[in-house]
């Protein structure tokens, strides 16, 4: 996504071992992992990233976190 939008125009934030935070950033990527592989962590980081007033998309890169999306939904 950085490679296709440009590095000085996207933040990515969330998560610390992949935060690469740009001030005045047109795109956010907000990364939301879970502590622990249960349910009830993965519906919480989905409910806390769903909650925000600007979120235009949001992705699960598997079935787990599809789960967690439509749970917290």
């Amino acid at each position: 996504m950085t490679e296709l939008i440009g590095a000085d125009k996207v933040s990515v934030e969330g998560h610390d071992s992949l935060k690469k935070e740009k001030s005045g950033a047109k795109v956010i990527i907000d990364v939301g992992i879970p502590a622990e592989v249960k349910d009830a962590d993965a519906a919480a980081v989905a409910s806390a990233i769903l909650e925000k007033s600007d979120l235009i998309a949001i992705y699960g890169s598997n079935e787990f976190a599809a789960n967690a999306i439509i749970t917290a939904k």
